[in-house]
């Protein structure tokens, strides 16, 4: 009886000092860090749903151009589903400007600029810009809606 008293009282020494025997503290920390694996990998599962049938608007075996739903699917996989009227041409367009009066919006793609007449939604006319040197940017109508001006980088 007097030898359980002694371990009674050093378990209380120990535990009044914060300190575990070996064998204890290292079952602590293996319970403390399997407990830590299974939260990380269940919020892990968690955030990566997968998307539910039908629910994902980019088929895997989605072609770039218009869609059947009049979507369109560009070169990055993006989805565009614009509003409006849409006017197909050819090129890229990296700027434009719409008239003082708003009945011409001119485009400028990189070799041209497609004038479109803003009230019919159609093109009216297609006008090649010098070759080299065009920039991305910079296109203007005067305040007369006479002329348009481009920038390049020839000065």
């Amino acid at each position: 009886m007097n030898n359980n008293h002694n371990l009674v009282q050093s378990r209380n020494s120990m535990l009044a000092k914060n300190k575990l025997p070996g064998h204890l503290m290292k079952r602590r920390m293996v319970i403390f860090f399997l407990t830590l694996i299974c939260c990380c990998i269940t919020a892990y599962s968690i955030g990566q749903k997968k998307p539910k049938a039908g629910k994902d608007k980019f088929a895997k075996k989605s072609l770039v151009g218009k869609q059947k739903n009049e979507s369109f699917i560009v070169s990055t996989s993006q989805i565009i589903d614009p509003a409006g009227d849409n006017i197909t041409f050819p090129g890229r367009p990296t700027d434009l400007a719409l008239n003082g009066s708003e009945t011409i919006l001119a485009v400028k793609n990189f070799q041209d600029i497609v004038f479109f007449d803003a009230v019919n939604h159609t093109i009216k006319q297609t006008l090649a810009l010098p070759a080299g040197g065009n920039t991305f940017t910079g296109i203007g109508w005067s305040d007369d809606d006479q002329r348009v001006w481009t920038t390049d980088t020839k000065g």
